[in-house]
């Protein structure tokens, strides 16, 4: 149906529910009618007005809360679309195609036992519905449950072989959190050969070939993603990382501010350090503080970017500075014991023996650590690095610690 058809079946509706004498059943049906014509076009605010006029004819309008659950669903409003699938259930208990749009919903609430919950009532309804195979392995996989999660998929795949969705995310459950690349890459082919124009399965098996150590074809496989989809900024950042251990440093920096031009800031900071890392190869040391200076102003606590960071500082042969930033943040970021480490390793190289020994007692406390484990521990630093001063000073604090 075309757009003008649509408006015009639309506006024909209009015309029969305002003129004719209609019985509430009737009217209701119509009004439903009526909503599906405009969720059809996106309008779904409209859709729902509709529905809701139905259910204010019909209270048990099953077609109406099913329909006006789906509307909200697309409008991102979970909790509302919850309620709307619960009270079409409620009339109709048995249609699986809702429990599994209720469990949608559920997913992006983030609750994901009651996810699985409400696709095992729709799989005792139709047991032989593959993308509820695919939809409960996916909310496995989201709890950990890697093993149970390939049994989905893999059930879901003995119904539909030729579903490429499934191959994707078996793939990627293979790929990210079980390391077993070679399948994973097997997989994401598989899903190639039902679609090649999918650009986020080219760009996860640029990531398997990447964790393969085939670099080459890894970033063949990113270069075949950008074709589809311009501006894929994990194709991009992952482009730069592949590069980089081809050693085109010079590439990799031109990807990486590709992939700064697209984000919208959710993973800016990784690509800011990034981009620091491989201006380090290229020993422009100005240039890669500057852009640690930028990951820090969105993540003021990642310890990566303060490490590399304080490497940078080193090059430079800045160390005061590095501890005066370190402190700095430390106002704001007490309890962070893992800067405190940092901040550790340069004031032993700047000879600030007695406010080292203080960031690991900071560090005891922080961490709850036993407070003899750790001396033995800087005992043995100290004993590998034959430094005679700092082996007094622990002598001098194990002594007062004592008294």
């Amino acid at each position: 149906m075309s757009n003008e058809e649509r408006i015009e079946k639309i506006a024909e509706l209009r015309q029969i529910l305002e003129r004719s004498e209609l019985g509430e059943t009737e009217a209701a049906n119509l009004l439903v009618r009526q909503g599906l014509l405009f969720a059809s076009g996106e309008d779904y605010v409209f859709a729902i007005s509709c529905y809701d006029k139905a259910i204010q004819l019909q209270q048990e309008c099953y077609k109406a809360w099913k329909n006006r659950g789906d509307a909200l669903l697309s409008l991102k409003r979970y909790e509302e679309a919850l309620a709307s699938f619960d009270k079409a259930l409620k009339t109709k208990p048995d249609n699986y195609f809702v429990w599994h749009n209720r469990g949608i919903a559920l997913w992006y609430l983030e609750r994901y036992d009651e996810v699985i919950a409400s696709y095992d009532r729709s799989l005792e309804i139709q047991s032989d519905y593959s993308s509820i195979w695919h939809d409960r392995g996916i909310a496995l996989h989201k709890l950990g449950r890697y093993e149970e999660a390939l049994k989905n998929f893999d059930n879901g795949l003995e119904i539909q072989s030729d579903c490429q969705f499934t191959w994707h995310s078996r793939g990627i459950l293979l790929c990210d959190d079980l390391r077993q690349y070679e399948e994973a890459l097997s997989n994401f082919n598989k899903a190639l050969e039902i679609d090649p124009n999918d650009c986020s399965t080219w760009h996860d098996r640029g990531v398997s070939l990447r964790n393969l150590g085939r670099y080459e074809e890894s970033l063949a496989s990113f270069d075949k993603a950008l074709e589809i989809q311009s501006d894929h900024h994990f194709s991009w950042q992952n482009r730069g990382y592949a590069l980089c251990k081809l050693e085109r440093y010079g590439e990799a920096l031109a990807s990486f501010d590709k992939a700064l031009e697209i984000d919208s800031n959710d993973f800016s900071a990784c690509n800011w350090g990034n981009r620091g890392i491989t201006l380090l190869k290229l020993k422009r040391y100005e240039e890669a503080l500057s852009s640690y200076n930028q990951a820090l102003e969105i993540q003021p606590e990642n310890h990566r970017i303060w490490q590399l960071l304080g490497f940078v500082l080193v090059k430079l042969k800045r160390h005061k500075e590095f501890i005066v930033r370190c402190e700095k943040a430390l106002e704001t970021q007490p309890y962070n014991w893992l800067l405190r480490s940092l901040l550790f390793g340069h004031l032993l190289k700047v000879g600030r023996f007695g406010n080292a020994i203080k960031q690991i007692q900071e560090i005891q406390l922080i961490q709850n650590i036993d407070k003899e484990t750790t001396w033995q521990q800087i005992q043995n630093y100290a004993e590998a690095t034959q430094n005679k001063w700092f082996l007094w000073i622990l002598k001098m604090c194990k002594h007062f610690q004592s008294n």
